[in-house]
């Protein structure tokens, strides 16, 4: 069997209208390195068409995709069974309403054969339903430059990454035992968290390779479905501070420093969105908040100096430490 030197694992729940486009975008010119490419297509116990569509893929061509239908547990079941399946020296992950610019996978495939670092940063794209491209992501970094990533994980941009810019080193995943939470949304954000531990060195390749999709209706990012699974939120980030609490003693201070600003994110969206607009239990947030300073009481007084925006300082998660107070009295207080 040919080595394969990039895994791409895509879960896949009743994305029958993206996903031929999806899969078709895997199919690059040059098919002997093609032959190098593995593409998991986790199909999470689908109602609609999407295993038939994979399942042509495959028998297209056989060397390249596999299909792998399973009952449904969410998105972090995909990812982990794509993981334990995984061949490739390397792996990404591609969401089924997403899709890659060929070429630039070519070229990617083309660079991760002469390579040999933790992590691969790529650029990518935002794009709506028409396709058209409503921003672009890139990184502050030399091309093609190896960097080690202590050394520039909290620079401007890569402080910031998203899963659609990171390609992995297979091995340093699976050294770790890394386990995406099943059964919730939003585990995503995990990607980009305790997996970035095991990252030494890294290069930046300047290619658009991941079209992002936005705007779509059910997608996990509108607001209506954000409030309908806060809980989902919650519970994710519990789960990155219980693993931040279980290594924090061996990460050097920039690890830390940006684990602590990925994952304040969206721990300080949650207070907000608890304290300013009532979305979540006021008691449940006083046990969270007691979970965190108990784990972490440095990162507890992290996120407590978070501030309104737009120039308002006023430090509304220490107002609600101080007094458990939340909307509207501190809308009546500022």
């Amino acid at each position: 069997m040919m080595n394969k030197i990039l895994t791409i694992v895509i879960p896949t729940y009743n994305m029958e209208k993206y996903l031929d486009k999806c899969l078709a975008s895997l199919v690059i010119e040059d098919r002997e390195l093609m032959k190098q490419l593995e593409i998991l297509v986790v199909i999470d116990g689908s109602k609609d068409r999407s295993s038939e569509i994979a399942h042509a893929y495959q028998v297209r061509y056989p060397q390249t995709f596999i299909v792998i239908d399973k009952e449904n547990g969410n998105y972090g079941s995909c990812i982990n069974r794509g993981l334990k399946e995984a061949a490739g020296k390397y792996i990404k992950i591609l969401d089924a309403d997403d899709c890659y610019n060929s070429k630039s996978l070519q070229q990617h495939l083309e660079l991760l054969r002469i390579v040999d670092v933790d992590l691969v940063l790529t650029s990518y794209v935002i794009v709506n339903e028409k396709g058209q491209v409503k921003s672009k992501r890139t990184f502050p970094l030399y091309p093609y430059k190896e960097y080690f990533f202590d050394e520039i994980c909290v620079n401007s941009g890569v402080v910031d990454a998203e899963m659609h810019a990171v390609t992995y080193k297979t091995e340093n995943l699976k050294n770790i035992d890394y386990k995406q939470t099943e059964g919730i949304s939003y585990t995503d954000q995990e990607w980009i968290f305790m997996p970035m531990t095991t990252v030494r060195t890294v290069i930046y390749q300047p290619v658009y390779l991941y079209e992002y999709l936005v705007g779509r209706e059910g997608q996990t990012m509108q607001a209506d479905i954000l409030d309908r699974t806060f809980s989902h939120q919650v519970l994710c980030a519990v789960n990155r501070l219980k693993d931040l609490h279980n290594r924090q003693l061996s990460l050097k201070s920039n690890m830390t420093a940006f684990l602590y600003h990925n994952l304040g994110r969206v721990v300080v969206y949650i207070y907000r969105a608890t304290i300013m607009r009532g979305l979540y239990d006021i008691d449940k947030l006083k046990e969270l908040d007691a979970t965190i300073n108990r784990l972490d009481p440095q990162f507890y007084k992290y996120i407590g100096n978070a501030s309104l925006n737009f120039g308002i300082e006023f430090k509304y998660i220490l107002y609600f430490r101080n007094t458990g107070k939340g909307a509207p009295d501190i809308v009546q207080k500022i």
